[in-house]
């Protein structure tokens, strides 16, 4: 993930920012997260972030695209299907979050060697945590946008609200954002990020040097 960026939400009182935090760390907090598994798809950690995710939305007035009318998903070559814009996205433009099921690293590793998951489409948050949209039911179009070095249109940033002047959170969610102005049909395009490849295809295979530039 590239960055952190600032989203604002509505602004509270400092003992209201400090309810606002307290909650947060408690929802997600290590031991509060961690459930039985007939508990696995209640997602505290993930309700909270759509809520946040919402009202830093409406505080900004941005909005993410929407399939159909600003982007498409169809054919990419050999990646497979890709996202293309259906008009021209302005360079800073919101492109949409990045969604999935929140796993601990241990939930990950298991999820991973019992091939409940490929992890072609995590995303690391940091922290012992990832973000998985291998299930298309629980995640977004965003899991679409393919990879490029050399190309790349678009960038990942780590949602982080400041429910007061004095204090800011990370929380677990990653939107993505137009680093540059793209033109209608343009592919959206992506840095994975060198440790997504190294781990997949090895840092000097013969093939790296087409999937980063070409």
């Amino acid at each position: 993930i590239s960055m952190a960026k600032v989203m604002p939400v509505a602004k509270a009182t400092a003992k209201q920012g400090a309810a606002i935090l307290a909650i947060l760390n408690l929802v997600q907090g290590t031991y509060g997260y961690n459930r039985p598994e007939l508990l696995k798809r209640i997602e505290p950690m993930r309700w909270a972030t759509d809520i946040v995710w919402t009202a830093s939305c409406l505080a900004t007035d941005r909005e993410e695209l929407a399939l159909g009318r600003d982007a498409e998903i169809r054919p990419s070559g050999t990646k497979g299907n890709g996202v293309f814009a259906l008009r021209p996205i302005d360079e800073g433009e919101l492109i949409g979050r990045y969604q999935g099921i929140i796993r601990s690293d241990k939930d990950y590793q298991a999820a991973y060697m019992e091939r409940r998951t490929s992890g072609a489409y995590i995303m690391t948050l940091g922290d012992s945590w990832v973000l998985d949209g291998e299930d298309e039911t629980r995640s977004a179009w965003t899991r679409f946008v393919n990879h490029s070095r050399r190309k790349a249109n678009c960038a990942s940033y780590f949602l982080v609200v400041s429910p007061t002047e004095e204090s800011r959170y990370t929380l677990n969610s990653v939107y993505l954002e137009a680093t540059r102005d793209i033109s209608a049909g343009e592919e959206l395009l992506i840095d994975y990020g060198p440790e997504y490849w190294d781990s997949r295809v090895g840092k000097w295979a013969p093939t790296r040097f087409a999937i980063d530039y070409l």
